[in-house]
């Protein structure tokens, strides 16, 4: 076989092209590793084997063939070494070649030197028939075709491997005892009767060991058992699958079948002569020539559709007449459980998976669809269960309702084919509710929510009608002026917000804004507020409720001029922007620092946070008024840290954490200045207040975000080192510093996920769902208004950081 090979080496190959795309695990392996081994070399010269060194190149010496020989005469060497068992662990085995047996001591016959001188002929003739008949058998539990018993059980592989007889040995099946002496657990030693040279002794152990290729001898075809069989046997159980003979073991045997209808169908019955009179009756009132669907009142599509279904179609959960008669390969003969099923020798779960062995040299062609379906219907009836079964199409089809494994083996490769019994015709697609899109302003990534129970859709019509006062009574047009078409229009709305059936999710509760209206409370009057990343998501979300808690003026800070526009047009009222309708006309991108008033309420400050060192001044001065910062201006590159690029983890830093440090030290600048120049009889706010948006993963390890984690993270450090700092170097200025920790938030920063990564976030969260971004801008309003909050840092993520 190496003739070949060794004559190619003394070609130089000149081809480069050769080398470029090559397997490792195609090359010449080499074994000299295996000569420093400790068990092989001297103990003295052992050394750790080198990696690598395995490079055949052809060359025109004969270097490489020297090398090459030494490999595998170092090969040959390792394999030859002996291998001994521990003698604390050693569990010796007896081959039984004529199957089970009782022991030697019990199944010797009287002979004539143990008889009593003072026995008669009478007595030893009826002792003689005593003895021939006493049973010879091992117990009920041994299987006959066991063929290697073990005194001296110990050890893991026995829970699941062997059967008991009454005198505590354990009988080992061929492929057990095959697979425990091929991995080097069990010894099995030849009985004295096939050495000849037995004595007088109670043990049959020769003490002679059986060698590998007797015992590939012996097993291999005793009781069935095939090298095909075996091999799948071995292959599983080295996989931790625990594995048990099939009925259909014996190719000349016949497979049990038990018919669960069998006991229930005694006749057709009043019901089943009913049933019959009906479709007689309905077949008798339509004809070729008529209407598909037929006469009658319809309701529904689903109706039509039921009577359009006229082609017959195969339901596996009809009853089978008679017993499928399956013949060898494409029978069942292994049991198969999965390791984390629990099993008991005494009594045998269902399994999980049946198999077949078919050998591919013999069964040439692919099995018949009579052969595959006498073989799925020789399995039991196994439905798809299970609540994911329910929701899933294609899962309930893959699996079917009869599956069988093919296990095909060539040459000893085993390829495993899982064949199933599906049931397309019991899929009524009509009857499957209509998967939510984006039509008609639904959400596929926030569905619409279904009541479960009367609480649940009591609750949510309770939310609605709050929802509906709120709008009403905050609009900025009194109902009274509305023609009488809009009354009857909101009135329609009512009823149908009244309607059981109308499941749309609750709108925002944000009010119309404006200076003239009122607002529902006071917490933030008077007070200035300036917000960086306010042109969505939490930042935006906050600008909105501070203006409903009656805040004097909202800054938003964002790098881009058009959505700082955007965001102030959602924000305002209608026909509002007219206010300023020059700053509302120029779209032209404004220098750094520009500060534009779109309104009374509202002003915009253009700038990009992770270059605020560029425009310190002018970020200063917008800050002057300013009682309340807001720092939610967050970006996020998601990608693992060593593919990440330098500039995306300094644009992440500067975004998140130095552009918080900046806005901070302008603040507190602002406040030093403000008060050398306060002026007498001035009111101001008892204090100024620093919030923080940090995020989850600053306390939570994640993939994927460690530049954010970190920026995060920093925010904490921020808030805290800075609440000691302020207190003890200003004087006469209270500056308080809070962080928000929120967790997973329907934001633009999480719409690139997937709708299945969607799903798998919101399992993990204890309360099921995402968090809002109005949720958060309560917690805003609550540490903005109270005193005593300083150096307060909430959680909010659903319960998940506990989890």
């Amino acid at each position: 076989m190496a003739d070949t090979d060794e004559a190619a080496i003394h070609l130089p190959s000149h081809d480069s092209a050769t080398h470029i795309d090559t397997d490792l695990s195609d090359e010449t392996q080499d074994f000299r590793m295996l000569s420093n081994l400790s068990f092989l070399a001297d103990t003295s010269q052992a050394t750790l084997p080198k990696r690598g060194e395995k490079d055949f190149e052809p060359n025109p010496t004969l270097y490489q063939a020297d090398i090459l020989d030494a490999s595998r005469q170092a090969m040959h060497n390792a394999l030859a070494h002996p291998r001994l068992h521990n003698p604390k662990n050693q569990i010796i085995g007896i081959y039984a070649p004529d199957g089970p047996a009782p022991p030697r001591s019990l199944a010797t016959p009287k002979t004539l030197d143990t008889i009593a001188e003072n026995d008669t002929p009478a007595q030893t003739a009826e002792a003689e028939e005593s003895q021939s008949k006493k049973p010879a058998g091992t117990g009920a539990n041994v299987h006959p075709d066991s063929c290697v018993y073990v005194t001296n059980p110990k050890g893991q592989f026995f829970k699941n491997m062997g059967r008991a007889d009454r005198w505590g040995r354990i009988w080992l099946l061929p492929e057990e005892a095959l697979y425990m002496l091929e991995r080097g657990s069990l010894d099995v030693r030849w009985p004295q009767s096939a050495t000849g040279c037995e004595d007088d002794g109670e043990t049959e152990d020769s003490g002679i060991p059986m060698s590998l290729q007797a015992a590939y001898a012996c097993f291999i075809g005793h009781g069935g058992l095939t090298i095909d069989r075996f091999s799948v046997y071995s292959g599983l159980r080295r996989l931790g699958y625990t594995l048990i003979r099939a009925p259909g073991w014996y190719d000349e045997a016949e497979e049990e079948f038990e018919d669960p209808e069998s006991t229930k169908r005694q006749g057709p019955g009043l019901a089943g002569i009913y049933g019959r009179f009906m479709n007689w009756l309905h077949s008798s009132t339509t004809t070729a020539v008529g209407p598909v669907a037929g006469l009658g009142i319809h309701r529904n599509y689903n109706d039509i559709y039921r009577k359009l279904s006229i082609i017959p179609f195969y339901d596996p959960t009809t009853p089978l007449s008679q017993a499928p008669q399956t013949k060898p390969p494409f029978r069942v003969v292994f049991y198969v459980y999965k390791p984390s099923t629990p099993f008991r020798k005494s009594a045998p779960p269902a399994p999980d998976f049946r198999v077949a062995v078919v050998n591919a040299r013999t069964q040439t062609t692919v099995p018949t669809l009579a052969q595959l379906g006498t073989l799925l219907e020789s399995t039991p009836l196994d439905p798809p269960k299970g609540e994911k079964m329910e929701r899933m199409l294609y899962m309930r089809l893959r699996h079917g309702y009869r599956n069988v494994v093919l296990a095909v083996v060539d040459q000893g490769v085993v390829s495993y084919l899982r064949v199933a019994d599906a049931a397309f015709g019991k899929e009524k697609l009509y009857n499957r509710p209509a998967p939510s899109g984006n039509k008609r302003g639904a959400n596929p990534r926030n569905p619409r929510p279904k009541p479960k129970d009367v609480a649940g859709l009591e609750k949510a019509q309770s939310t609605r009608m709050q929802t509906i006062r709120l709008s009403m009574r905050c609009a900025a047009m009194p109902t009274s002026h509305l023609p009488s078409l809009g009354r009857q229009f909101n009135r329609r709305i009512l009823n149908t917000a009244l309607s059981p059936a109308c499941n749309a999710p609750p709108v925002s509760q944000r009010r119309s804004l404006s200076s003239q209206s009122p607002s529902t409370s006071a917490r933030l009057t008077g007070r200035t507020c300036m917000i960086t990343g306010g042109t969505s998501g939490i930042g935006f979300a906050i600008a909105n409720r501070f203006l409903q808690e009656g805040a004097e003026r909202v800054i938003l800070v964002g790098r881009s001029y058009e959505r700082l526009l955007k965001a102030a047009a959602s924000l305002q009222v209608h026909g509002e922007g007219a206010q300023n309708q020059e700053a509302a006309d120029d779209t032209a991108s404004k220098s750094q620092g520009t500060l534009v008033e779109t309104s009374d309420r509202i002003s915009l400050l253009v700038g990009d946070v992770s270059e605020a060192g560029s425009w310190l001044r002018e970020l200063e001065k917008a800050m002057q008024p300013v009682d309340i910062l807001i720092n939610a201006a967050g970006i996020s590159h998601s990608n693992i840290l060593p593919k990440m690029s330098p500039e995306d983890i300094s644009q992440t830093l500067r975004t998140n954490l130095e552009g918080a440090i900046l806005a901070s030290r302008a603040l507190l600048r602002a406040s030093l200045r403000n008060r050398v120049k306060s002026r007498s009889g001035e009111t101001r706010p008892a204090s100024k207040c620093i919030i923080n948006i940090s995020s989850l993963l600053a306390l939570k390890g994640g993939t994927g975000a460690v530049p954010y984690a970190a920026s995060k993270a920093g925010l904490l450090g921020l808030t805290r080192s800075l609440t000691v700092e302020a207190a003890g170097s200003l004087r006469n200025v209270v500056v308080r510093s809070n962080a928000i920790v929120p967790g997973y938030i329907e934001t633009p920063m999480i719409a690139d996920f997937s709708e299945g990564q969607n799903e798998r976030l919101k399992e993990s969260i204890p309360l099921g769902r995402f968090g809002a971004p109005e949720e958060i801008a309560d917690a805003a309003v609550f540490l903005a208004g109270n005193e005593y909050a300083n150096n307060c840092v909430i959680n909010l993520d659903g319960g998940l950081s506990a989890v």
